[in-house]
Order: C-alpha cells, then structure tokens, then sequence
C-alpha cells in the first residue's frame, strides 16, 4: 500500500454550512451552541439518510466535541441509511466522510466508488480497500482512472486487485502518457504487457496463487533481512512450489509480483531469464540489504541486476555488498574495476590470486595492492 493513501489516512473535511439544508445549518454552523451540535452529532434529529449522513459529515470536520461525536456516529448508522446516502450524496467532502467511517462496510464502499460526486483523493483510497468487488468497480472505470493515477498505483500495490483489470489500465495509461511514478517497474511492466502470453486465465489463477502464497509465507518463511537467510531462500527457491506456480505466469504478472512477493518470489524472480522480470526483483522496495548482498554473490543473476545492484548509493555504503561484486565473475568488469579500490587489503589479496574473476580485475587487485604496499 502507498504511503498515506488508505482509507484511515483520509481527512475529516470541512462543508460549508450554506451548503446543507436550511433546517440543520442552525445545528452545524460555527455559531451552533455546543449543546444543539452535540444533540444533531448522536443523529438526534429527525431527518431523511441524505440530511442525516450530511449533517454528520459536516459536523464531523470540525475540532469540538461534537466532531467526535459525529465521527463515532457516522460509522454506527444502520446500512440502509448509510447506502441510500451513498448513492445519493452529491458532496464530495460529506461522500470523503462515509468512505473513511464506512471503511469495513463493503456494500457502503462500493456505491461511494460508482458515484461520480466522490472527489480524486477518494477515489484513490478507496483502490486500497479489501473488497474486491470495490476495486472491479474503480478499476472499470477507465476514465475516472486515467483521471487519477494515483488510484491506478494504489491498486498496483494492492494484492486484491485483479491483474486482469490492472493490466489493462497500465496498458491504457501509457498509451494516453498518463505517468505511474510511483510503480518502481513499470517500463519492464509496460515491456512485459506489450508482449503479454496467450494464456492470459492460467496465468492469472497462477498470479493469485502464488501472490497468496507469498502473501502468507506458505512455505513458513518470514522476510529475510541478513545475507545468509537471503542466500538460503535463493538456494531453495527452486525446489519450492511457488517456483512451479511462477513458471505459469505471463511475464507482466512476474513482475507484479516481483513488487508485491516475499523474499522467496523474489528468489525465483530475480533469477529470471527475462531481463524485464529479474530488473523488477531487484527494484522492489521491499529488497533488503542481506538479499542485494547475497544477489551481488550469486552466480545466477544476470549481470543486469548485478549492475543495477552495483548502481544503487543505499546498497554500496556496505562493505559486503561491494565485495561480493568484486568477487562476483558474472559482474560487469567496469563496475568491479571501480569498486575493487574500496576494498580491504586482505580481499585485495584474495582476489589477486583468486582464478574465478575476470583477469583485468585480478591485475587491477595486484597493482592496487602494489600501489599500498609501496
């Protein structure tokens, strides 16, 4: 999930009492006396779903008791009421209001996301939900979509979201030059898209089965976040089943995944013989130190992830990352050349004698240790 982008994270905003019916703006205005707000907070007042929810909504953006009040209220109405208001509620701030009240009513959610009073800053959070039916009904509106990005990257990062649907919005996204910054793989993903497999159903029941599997930690691994539980789930990331339900994937769902996964789908992933598939592992935010250290070791990855690796400021500040790059014969030589001067002199050594690296960077180990000792 995005930062900040959840339904919680929504803000209680403030309505214009002229806004409101004649009959409760003495109830919601600034002027109100506390007790009257207070009474008309709890839904005292007789009034029909779309007065009452708005009244509350309204009261709800302020900073007094009866704000309080109103919030915990809002959220307790019966859902006939609560439903009839959100389909019906033409104010987008009283509509941002039951979304964040009403964020475990699904039937609530689902009629916010098909109103079209219902504000960008809505929109998007309510693609954060857990009600599938709720993300069909945001991602099928295209338009709206395309509208608002941010909703497009929230179900990216939502496990729930149908990759079928979220697919296509990616597709039609770049073909309208709507940018998606916040998806860190999206050119391999737009790649993988423009080159999408046949079996488009296999391979989305395989997607949700191994992003659940992943989600879960079905093989009863945690994220791993030292080198040697990274190097351990790269050694036995192939006999895993999550290794065969990977294999039916096309490739725009392996790089979903590749964001989404655990440190095991990664494992898999990053080893990948598409170039597009192995960049996006590595790029996940969700890779650890302990896992670029034992991905700059391994002799598996492609040298494009090694040289992403090698490219990465946060990573390069460990030792360890930097040497088993040095050490790593599959790493470009120009990258190796550059780093090996960041080493030790007992590594400079060891790799001055060692016959698995390239032999520039063995001669480069020999004179830069030449270099100290003289």
């Amino acid at each position: 999930m995005l930062k900040d982008s959840s339904l919680a994270s929504l803000p209680w905003l403030t309505i214009d009492s002229a806004l409101l019916p004649e009959k409760v703006r003495k109830f919601t205005s600034a002027q109100a006396p506390a007790p009257a707000r207070n009474m008309a907070a709890r839904g005292a007042l007789p009034l029909a779903a779309v007065e009452l929810v708005s009244t509350l909504a309204a009261l709800a953006g302020g900073t007094d008791e009866a704000a309080d009040i109103a919030r915990e209220s809002l959220g307790n109405l019966p859902l006939p009421v609560l439903s009839e208001a959100a389909q019906k509620v033409a104010l987008a701030e009283a509509l941002q209001a039951v979304a964040k009240a009403c964020a475990s009513h699904a039937e609530v959610l689902r009629l916010v996301a098909a109103n079209k009073a219902t504000n960008d800053q809505t929109f998007a959070a309510l693609a954060t939900s857990t009600d599938r039916e709720t993300l069909d009904i945001l991602a099928n509106n295209q338009v709206r979509m395309l509208a608002v990005p941010r909703a497009i990257e929230c179900l990216y990062f939502n496990p729930l979201a149908s990759s079928v649907l979220l697919d296509r919005l990616i597709e039609l996204a770049g073909r309208q030059g709507v940018a998606l910054n916040a998806i860190p793989a999206l050119e391999e993903h737009m790649a993988a898209l423009a080159e999408a497999e046949e079996d488009a159903a296999l391979a989305a029941d395989a997607f949700e089965a191994t992003l659940m599997e992943a989600q879960l930690a079905a093989n009863g691994e945690s994220e791993v976040a030292d080198e040697e539980g990274a190097a351990e789930a790269l050694e036995d990331a192939k006999s895993k089943p999550i290794a065969t339900l990977i294999g039916k994937m096309n490739m725009a769902q392996k790089i979903r995944l590749a964001t989404l996964g655990n440190a095991s789908a990664r494992a898999v992933l990053v080893r990948d013989g598409s170039k597009n598939v192995a960049l996006a592992a590595i790029k996940s935010p969700a890779v650890s130190v302990g896992e670029a250290t034992a991905y700059a070791r391994s002799k598996e990855v492609a040298e494009d992830v090694l040289r992403f690796i090698g490219n990465k400021r946060d990573w390069l500040r460990y030792y360890e990352v930097k040497h088993a790059l040095v050490a790593n014969p599959k790493a470009p030589t120009a990258l190796a050349l550059r780093l090996v001067n960041h080493l030790r002199d007992k590594d400079i050594r060891a790799l001055s004698t060692s016959r698995n690296i390239p032999a520039a960077v063995k001669n480069a180990a020999s004179q830069r240790l030449k270099t100290r000792s003289g």
